[in-house]
């Protein structure tokens, strides 16, 4: 996936227009810019949001960033607001892993597979009696001579 800027010259004898940071088309044109001494800002930009000042340099680190994540643009735009910085997103986006799960259930079951953990290595982690007695002092369920039994 690309990374698609508006580049809004501050000077009317440039015209802006979008670009794909990386692309010769872009480098041309920014390399016009910084003959010229043209200040320019980011008016808008595909798929993240980018700071309207903000360095060819730190445009291209982000880029590559994007490319090299791998990421969807759904995916892409649900994990950039995590990011404090562009720098902190530029050097975490790579590495950022994104899990299909739907609820902690899921998550759950999907690092438990992917781990290969046995019952006995959970038992390090979850204590199923305290969990059961929780769930009977709470009142979800009753303890009978037949076994537990959920109030509904």
């Amino acid at each position: 996936m690309s990374l698609d800027v508006f580049i809004d010259p501050q000077n009317l004898n440039f015209k802006g227009g979008w670009f794909t940071v990386g692309t010769s088309s872009f480098l041309d044109y920014m390399n016009r810019l910084n003959e010229e001494k043209v200040e320019w800002r980011i008016s808008d930009s595909i798929p993240v949001p980018v700071p309207e000042i903000i360095s060819v340099q730190q445009l291209q680190a982000l880029s590559d960033s994007i490319e090299e994540s791998g990421l969807l643009e759904k995916e892409l735009s649900a994990v950039y607001f995590l990011f404090d910085s562009i720098d902190e997103c530029i050097e975490k986006l790579p590495n950022t892993i994104i899990i299909n799960a739907n609820s902690d259930e899921e998550f759950g079951e999907y690092i438990v597979d992917l781990n290969g953990l046995s019952r006995e290595q959970l038992l390090q982690y979850f204590d199923y009696e305290s969990y059961g007695r929780d769930m009977r002092i709470n009142g979800n369920y009753i303890q009978t001579d037949v076994g537990f039994v959920r109030k509904t």
